[in-house]
């Protein structure tokens, strides 16, 4: 947990402006608050060389920087997607859950440091151990979930064991969550329909992250920078599901922008030079040998497309 540590939050708050400046967009502090990500991390096993559970647990420390920047910037909720009722039935599932079990202690730390609270959404009346496990998972998480229930920083959602079948048909459970507003999905071009959070994504804005969620590849530079790709994802799309009224003059300037122009925005803010000046003087943050990413969002008229 290195990287968090290292990292301030007066450093991301400035990183956060620097790169709300070069994306070109405003925002206020409640579009911080009210910014609630649900994170489908993916690409674990296919971005490193790291084996086993160690992959999971890279994909694990990711998961809980991204988290801490959007903590430090003033977000209330985050949403993490972990297993699937699906995945007990893989061949590696014994990879998955030994790497949740090495994580267990480094999410509680980082919940007492921060006065996070830990929340886990999913089916935890049935048997998610592996094999003949010694641990009983399931009682360790919910023994989590009281250790934290006090605390009054940012909620961590959790998705261990779950399903859109089942949180259906448990609505005192999804009548209380936190609607989501932007969903980042690592890797893949689609939201699988079992992993939609029933309920609560009704308003939600994509955000595609082309390189997979693991911490060994990003710097933290890069993750405020997925960060402020989401605030304006968020801020692009705010207020077009269902309730969108068009002023004098909009409707044909997005037709114009979407069907004549084909609006398309393509910028690139990884550049070698700053890279190596960066290194130089931040190699603490965990920002050496960091490839470029990409991420992709989506306005009312067409796709935005950056590099960083």
């Amino acid at each position: 947990m290195d990287e968090i540590s290292e990292i301030s939050d007066e450093k991301i708050s400035n990183i956060f402006k620097e790169s709300a400046k070069n994306l070109n967009f405003s925002f206020s502090d409640d579009d911080l608050t009210d910014l609630c990500i649900y994170d489908m991390t993916d690409g674990t096993r296919t971005s490193t060389n790291l084996k086993g559970s160690n992959a999971y647990i890279d994909g694990g420390l990711f998961a809980l920087r991204f988290t801490n920047i959007l903590r430090a910037l003033g977000a209330k909720n985050i949403y993490l997607n972990v297993i699937h009722t699906g995945h007990k039935k893989r061949v590696n599932y014994k990879d998955i859950y030994e790497a949740m079990l090495k994580l267990v202690d480094v999410y509680l730390n980082y919940a007492n440091k921060y006065n996070a609270k830990l929340k886990f959404l999913g089916n935890l009346d049935e048997r998610i151990d592996f094999g003949d496990s010694k641990f009983n998972l399931r009682e360790i998480l919910k023994g989590l979930e009281k250790k934290t229930q006090n605390n009054k920083g940012i909620t961590i959602h959790i998705l261990i064991n779950f399903s859109t079948r089942w949180l259906s048909k448990h609505e005192e459970i999804f009548k209380i969550l936190p609607e989501i507003n932007v969903v980042v999905r690592h890797t893949k071009g689609y939201i699988n329909g079992d992993m939609q959070i029933f309920g609560r994504m009704d308003n939600h804005s994509l955000v595609y992250a082309q390189n997979g969620s693991s911490s060994t590849n990003w710097s933290n530079r890069q993750i405020v920078y997925l960060a402020a790709i989401c605030l304006k994802s968020y801020i692009l799309n705010k207020g077009t599901h269902l309730t969108k009224i068009y002023v004098s003059g909009e409707d044909e300037k997005v037709r114009e922008d979407r069907e004549i122009k084909l609006s398309l925005i393509h910028k690139d803010f990884y550049d070698e030079k700053e890279k190596e000046n960066r290194q130089e003087n931040e190699d603490k943050e965990n920002n050496k040998n960091k490839f470029k990413k990409r991420a992709i969002i989506f306005s009312a008229v067409g796709p935005e497309i950056y590099e960083f």
